[in-house]
């Protein structure tokens, strides 16, 4: 009787906060009817809204990749509680600054606000290491099947590329510079934080915002894995993941570029636009040709 394979051993940890910050996003969210307080021309409780439930998603990435490193041990749990941690410590921050209506980011206005700023800066630097270290022992173990590996090759090495994205919005403008108001930092390029934006992200409408290409690039950590087991349901070559991900990694970079020459998403130039086709167009045709590839292999 063949013996049946063992299924991975599930950490709670990882499940309980993720359910824990998907609670309090719920009711961020409902904070943000309920309060009619804004700051940056944002709801007050928009942010850790936003916050709460990209850490949720996070939490349940975790929970699914955790238990399925082979020989990870004890490195893999310290490696996911630091990120769990880090994240706790950054969302009680940023929910404390809403609690006292100022801003969690880029605030360096007195010597507390340096404080909390420079701790936000240290744990989500270790939320970096810690996922780059964790994706590197899932990548290396040998069993993995070859669509989940992929899309978490894919998923990984873009997220740490959108985390980067933070990294360019640290500096003091010129602006900033010049009348100083205690802030060292901004998300837009080319404008004022909390002009007009998008309903619910908040993307700036008027000019450049790094935000777009920070979110896009961070998610793609679920996409990528997400699309690959989509990928492995319908019977398709690992290859299709490999397409996708370099249609993903392309669209992030302009995205990016975009951001930084103060063009905002909503209004892409001529140039962008075309970037954007082409993107489509190139990705569209290499899926479909994958595809009928490899339904062709499956009849024969």
């Amino acid at each position: 009787m063949r013996k049946q394979a063992e299924q991975p051993k599930q950490d709670k940890a990882q499940v309980t906060f993720s359910a824990i910050t998907f609670a309090l996003a719920a009711l961020a969210a409902s904070m943000v009817f309920l309060d009619d307080r804004v700051i940056l021309g944002e709801p007050l409780w928009m942010k850790p809204f936003k916050f709460f439930l990209s850490a949720s998603l996070m939490g349940l990435t975790l929970a699914y990749l955790v238990p399925r490193v082979e020989n990870g041990g004890r490195r893999v749990k310290l490696l996911s509680y630091a990120i769990i941690l880090s994240l706790s410590v950054e969302l009680v921050l940023i929910s404390g600054a809403a609690v006292f209506e100022t801003t969690s980011h880029f605030n360096v206005s007195s010597p507390l606000a340096i404080a909390i700023w420079g701790a936000m800066a240290t744990f989500i630097s270790i939320v970096w290491l810690a996922t780059i270290a964790l994706g590197v022992l899932f990548l290396r173990g040998a069993g993995t099947d070859p669509h989940i590996r992929a899309g978490f090759l894919w998923g990984i090495g873009i997220s740490l590329l959108g985390m980067a994205v933070a990294f360019l919005m640290t500096g003091p403008t010129g602006a900033q510079l010049s009348d100083w108001q205690g802030i060292a930092g901004a998300h837009t390029v080319g404008g004022n934080d909390g002009g007009p934006g998008i309903p619910l992200f908040g993307w700036s409408t008027v000019a450049g915002d790094l935000r777009v290409s920070h979110f896009f690039g961070l998610h793609a950590l679920q996409g990528l894995p997400l699309f690959a087991v989509l990928a492995r349901a319908l019977r398709l070559s690992p290859r299709i993941i490999t397409i996708f991900g370099l249609g993903y990694l392309s669209l992030f970079v302009v995205l990016t570029v975009q951001a930084l020459s103060g063009e905002s998403v909503a209004s892409p130039s001529e140039p962008t636009v075309w970037a954007f086709a082409a993107i489509g167009v190139i990705v569209g045709v290499a899926l479909l040709s994958s595809i009928i590839t490899s339904r062709v292999k499956l009849d024969n």
